[in-house]
């Protein structure tokens, strides 16, 4: 009899740390454990450290996610360029966007692949900031196997919940505000908080 595979999930703010450890079987995600933290103090490498070590993630790999203002999300239309070309256009796009020479860390997810360009929302984050977030795993012991920007998780989610080559909203209820994310074939096309 072959083993579910759990997964550890994490969500990461300056104030607040979303753990969720569960599996997807047949479409279905059965989850086994979830906790939250409101950190006292906005960046608190210690005692994000000490929540996560709390939930027994010491020692494990997680699949982690950053959200938050700081972090943009932008669709693009760029010309053809390997790879390493295509993050630079993003990163002077955003530089432009934002007006900062600050360096950044981009990823891209791609809608479709013409001959002559590419159509793909880009996520960019200042890179020092996204490496303050991830320093408490760091503290914990933790490594991290993939990251992603939240809008891009509720799209992949959605798409393994059954919203094929649907246009679907995903809303998400916060404690301060109401997160909609606007999503099809596992993309997410337009992300706005209210």
């Amino acid at each position: 009899m072959r083993r579910k595979s759990l997964r550890h999930y994490l969500y990461l703010e300056d104030r607040r740390i979303a753990y969720v450890c569960g599996c997807f079987k047949g479409g279905v995600f059965t989850l086994r454990a979830a906790k939250t933290a409101e950190l006292t103090r906005a960046g608190d490498v210690q005692e994000a450290a000490a929540f996560l070590r709390s939930a027994g993630l010491a020692g494990k790999s997680v699949i982690a996610a950053v959200g938050g203002s700081e972090t943009v999300l932008r669709e693009m239309r760029l010309p053809a360029a390997s790879a390493k070309i295509t993050r630079g256009m993003i990163r002077n796009e955003i530089a432009y966007f934002r007006r900062t020479a600050a360096a950044t860390a981009v990823d891209m997810d791609f809608l479709e692949r013409a001959g002559r360009g590419k159509h793909l929302l880009a996520y960019a984050m200042e890179r020092e900031r996204l490496e303050k977030r991830l320093l408490p795993l760091k503290e914990a012991g933790i490594s991290c196997a993939r990251l992603s920007v939240l809008p891009d998780c509720m799209a992949k989610f959605a798409l393994r919940m059954g919203a094929r080559r649907q246009t679907a909203v995903v809303a998400a209820l916060e404690s301060d505000q109401l997160r909609l994310c606007l999503v099809k074939d596992g993309h997410c096309l337009l992300n706005r908080n209210v």
